[in-house]
């Protein structure tokens, strides 16, 4: 507020300054700058009496008087704003130094922990290697094979993510797979960009019909699916389809356990209704 009232007034004198200077080239015509004004002016008009030399004295000193101190005042302003460059020059060189000891203070870490993880992983590979040196080729073999076996059901968890499987799609001869899963797809409001589409197993005369794996182009394709697939038990075309995730053999020999069960557990009990969620068997009362 100090600073913005000290320009105000400065403001105030310079238009005052303005105004004298304006008078008094009116007053003299000839004169176009005060370097011109000769120092006999005043004293060669009869007009300027001592009354109006004396006033026109007071104003003159007034201004230079009020320049002055503004010009003190941005003097003071000016050193203010040089001393704050200096310590926020400081302060920005004291920060350079923080992040780059900050920097070499994580690398040295990151270096440690990569040299200490390094030497972990070569005792435990020299370890390794002097167990299976000790075991026979056959148990060594059936280890490699049991090791090959989990990467592969790792990567393909990955992709039977993107999967699905339908059961109950009536099969016809030359049929386009993809065309009648793309009219189930229809019916539960899905349209997905690309998907593949092939019937699992092989066909067989008087067997039922096979099952159709689609593989899809996003997992999310297949949570909107799942979701909407039991509305197809309301469906007049497709009432006979039921979808499923894609999975595993271990997952389809549980879900076969998980079925029989539900089957036993609702002919012993007809008064609840039970069904299967999240992996597991629930129940509730019937409504009446």
């Amino acid at each position: 507020m100090a600073k913005f009232d000290n320009y105000k007034n400065y403001l105030s004198w310079k238009e005052k300054g303005d105004k004298f200077c304006t008078d008094l080239f009116q007053l003299f015509p000839k004169v176009s700058t005060p370097n011109s004004l000769p120092s006999d002016v005043f004293t060669s008009r009869r007009d300027f009496t001592r009354e109006v030399l004396s006033k026109k004295l007071c104003q003159a000193f007034q201004i230079v008087y009020s320049q002055s101190e503004f010009t003190d005042f941005l003097l003071a302003e000016a050193q203010t704003l040089k001393d704050e460059l200096i310590k926020a020059q400081r302060t920005i060189i004291s920060l350079q130094d923080e992040v780059k000891s900050a920097a070499g203070k994580q690398i040295t870490e990151i270096r440690e922990e990569v040299t200490s993880s390094v030497n972990e992983l070569k005792s435990y590979s020299a370890a390794l290697s002097k167990d299976l040196e000790s075991q026979d080729r056959k148990t060594t073999t059936v280890t490699v094979d049991t090791i090959r076996t989990a990467l592969k059901e790792v990567v393909s968890e990955e992709d039977r993510s993107k999967n699905i499987v339908i059961f109950g799609l009536p099969e016809k001869s030359g049929e386009n797979t993809c065309v009648e899963v793309g009219d189930v797809f229809q019916e539960l409001g899905e349209s997905p960009n690309k998907f593949e589409a092939v019937r699992i197993g092989t066909k067989k005369s008087g067997k039922k019909h096979r099952p159709v794996k689609v593989s899809l182009a996003d997992s999310s394709f297949v949570f909107q699916i799942l979701r909407k697939a039991k509305n197809l038990r309301s469906s007049e075309k497709h009432h006979t389809v039921f979808i499923s995730p894609d999975l595993t053999p271990q997952q389809r020999a549980d879900h076969r356990e998980l079925v029989s069960e539900l089957k036993s557990r609702r002919e012993g009990d007809k008064s609840k209704r039970f069904f299967i969620k999240a992996g597991a068997i629930m129940s509730a009362d019937r409504e009446r």
